[in-house]
């Protein structure tokens, strides 16, 4: 009897070995078992990410805002040139867009008259230069090498100087000479902040007149952000 009672127990362990397999292998075994307790389940509501995003917006980086833009006028080493400058700049009637400033540039180019004999023949010469509509220039006297020479004017560029000897050549000073001669020297920059394309347009057409000057645009300066 004892082997009929072990044939009976070997097969119940069978049945329920099959049973369980059956389900591993069924999907909706599977499903169904995981499902068990369904009724328990509560839904939590997690935090929309939108308002994780809306209070974090005021610590957002600032985006830096684009510096100010200039036009720069400068190369007025002499001052009736930049007085002159200055009464064409108060007709366009920029009012607080218009600052000037004084700066040292190194000049390496000249126009001039080389040196006379003496004084007296250097103010004959200049009378000369009166008569031919030629304003701005200077006696040379604190140099021994170009004692008594006249200084038409000083240029960076060597363009610049070839325009201003071509100038002289037109007015009719011949004894003109052009060549190197680096010096620092004090001049004038007028500042335009931020102008419109009018405003751009009419300083190119004034800068027409007064050759060896130099028109650009530059980020504006501390001092012209005020």
């Amino acid at each position: 009897m004892k082997w009929l009672f072990f044939l009976l127990l070997l097969a119940n362990l069978s049945l329920v070995a099959y049973t369980q397999l059956a389900k591993e292998e069924n999907p909706d075994a599977r499903l169904m078992g995981m499902q068990m307790n369904a009724d328990k389940i509560k839904i939590v509501h997690a935090p929309q990410a939108s308002g994780v995003a809306q209070a974090s917006a005021p610590h957002a980086a600032k985006v830096a805002a684009a510096p100010a833009a200039c036009m720069e006028w400068s190369g007025f080493n002499n001052p009736a040139e930049a007085a002159r400058a200055m009464e064409a700049l108060s007709r366009l009637k920029l009012g607080n867009r218009l600052s000037q400033r004084e700066t040292t540039a190194t000049v390496g180019y000249w126009v001039y008259i080389p040196p006379l004999k003496s004084k007296a023949e250097a103010e004959k010469k200049m009378g000369e230069l009166d008569k031919l509509g030629v304003e701005e220039y200077y006696l040379v006297q604190d140099n021994a090498e170009w004692r008594f020479a006249i200084s038409l004017g000083v240029f960076k560029t060597e363009d610049a100087a070839h325009a201003f000897h071509a100038k002289m050549q037109e007015k009719g000073v011949r004894s003109a000479r052009m060549g190197a001669h680096t010096t620092q020297i004090k001049q004038t920059v007028f500042v335009v902040r931020e102008p419109d394309d009018s405003m751009t347009a009419s300083l190119a057409e004034l800068k027409q007149s007064f050759p060896g000057s130099e028109l650009k645009a530059a980020e504006c300066a501390v001092a012209e952000k005020k």
